[in-house]
C-alpha cells in the first residue's frame, strides 16, 4: 500500500529553530537552519562515519576513520564513466567500454579545453590529446616557483617562447633553451636562448627532386661569387643596433651584399632585419669552382700549347 503526504516535515531544537526540514512542495531536504552548521553523516556496519556532509566548511568527505572514500558515476547503462578513489588518490573518466573526455567550457558555452582520449575514423588505434582553444585562441602558460612565465604556448600568433625577462643578481637568468635528449640521456639538439645557437650532430635539409620544379642549372656564378666579400667584425647586442657588443671577433658575410647578387639566400624579417643562409651558397661555390677549374684547364691547355711550340 503506498500513501501520498502533500506537506512539510519539521524537526526543531529545544529553542523552536527547524533543524531538519522535509518540503513536499518543493522536493527539498534542509539540515541546519539559522546559527546553526548542518551536518549529515552516513556510518558502516562498524558505526564509523565514511561520508559526510558539512554546512560550516561547505565540504563533502568521503572515507575516513581508516575508510577508503571512493566516488562512482555510472551512465544508463551501468557502465562506470567517471571513478573518484582516494586509495590511490586517482581520478578516472571513461572505462568499462567507455572513451573518457573532459571539457572545461566559457562562458557562452564553447569548449575552451578538452582532453580526449578516443578512437578516430578507420583508426583502431587509441588517440589521447589535449586541445587548448577551440572556439577561442589557445594559450598555455607555465610559470615557475616566483610566479614569473618562463613557457609560454600564443594559440593566436602561433609562437611558442621560452624564458622571460629575468634578472637575478644582476644576470639574466630568463634565457630559454631546448634539449634533445637520447636514451643514454645526452644532448642532441641543442637550442640557446641567450646566444641564440643551434648545436647537433647532424643537419640535413629537404632537397628531393620530387619537390622541386622549373629546375634550372646556374651559370656564370664566379664572376657573382668574386663579388662577394668575406670580412671579420664583432657584434652588436641584440636590442641594440648602436652600442658596441665586445664578445669576440667573427667572420661570415654582409646580408645586404649578398641579397644585391643573391636575394634567394637572404631573409628579411618584419623588423627589416635580414638573415643569411650559408649553406645555400654552397650550390654557388660549387659551380664557380667548376667554372673555375674550365678557365685552369684552358689557361694549362694553351700554356702547353706555347711551351710546345717554343720546344720544337
Amino acid at each position: 500500500m503506498s500513501r501520498t503526504i502533500n506537506g512539510v516535515v519539521q524537526i526543531k531544537d529545544d529553542t523552536g529553530q527547524t533543524v531538519h526540514r522535509l518540503d513536499a512542495e518543493t522536493g527539498r531536504a534542509l539540515i541546519g537552519a539559522t546559527g546553526q552548521d548542518g551536518l549529515l553523516f552516513m556510518n558502516n556496519r562498524d558505526g564509523r562515519s565514511t561520508v559526510s556532509l558539512h554546512g560550516n566548511r561547505g565540504r563533502v568527505n568521503l572515507g575516513g576513520n581508516g575508510q577508503d572514500g571512493e566516488l562512482v558515476v555510472e551512465n544508463s547503462e551501468g557502465n562506470k564513466t567517471i571513478r573518484l578513489e582516494g586509495r590511490h588518490a586517482t581520478a578516472d573518466l571513461g572505462g568499462n567500454g567507455k572513451e573518457g573526455s573532459l571539457l572545461l567550457r566559457d562562458a557562452e558555452g564553447k569548449t575552451a579545453l578538452s582532453l580526449l582520449s578516443k578512437r578516430r575514423a578507420n583508426d583502431t588505434s587509441l588517440r589521447s590529446s589535449l586541445k587548448i582553444g577551440g572556439a577561442r585562441s589557445g594559450e598555455l602558460i607555465v610559470e615557475n616557483s616566483r610566479g614569473t612565465r618562463v613557457i609560454e604556448l600564443d594559440g593566436f600568433n602561433r609562437r611558442v617562447t621560452l624564458g622571460n625577462d629575468v634578472i637575478i643578481g644582476g644576470i639574466d637568468r630568463g634565457n630559454g633553451d631546448i634539449f634533445v635528449k637520447d636514451s643514454e640521456n645526452f644532448d642532441t639538439v641543442r637550442i640557446d636562448g641567450k646566444d641564440g645557437i643551434v648545436v647537433a650532430e647532424f643537419f640535413f635539409e629537404v632537397s628531393d627532386e620530387r619537390r622541386k620544379d622549373d629546375i634550372t642549372p646556374l651559370s656564370k656564378t664566379l664572376d657573382k661569387v668574386l663579388a662577394i666579400q668575406g670580412v671579420s667584425y664583432t657584434r652588436k647586442p641584440k636590442n641594440s643596433l648602436t652600442e658596441p657588443f665586445n664578445d669576440g671577433r667573427e667572420i661570415g658575410l654582409i646580408a645586404q651584399e649578398v641579397e644585391a647578387i643573391f636575394p634567394e639566400v637572404v631573409f628579411t624579417d618584419t623588423g627589416g632585419n635580414k638573415s643569411l643562409s650559408y649553406s645555400r651558397l654552397i650550390p654557388v661555390l660549387v659551380e664557380a669552382i667548376k667554372e673555375q677549374q674550365i678557365l685552369i684547364q684552358e689557361q694549362a691547355s694553351a700554356l702547353n700549347e706555347v711551351v710546345s711550340k717554343l720546344t720544337h
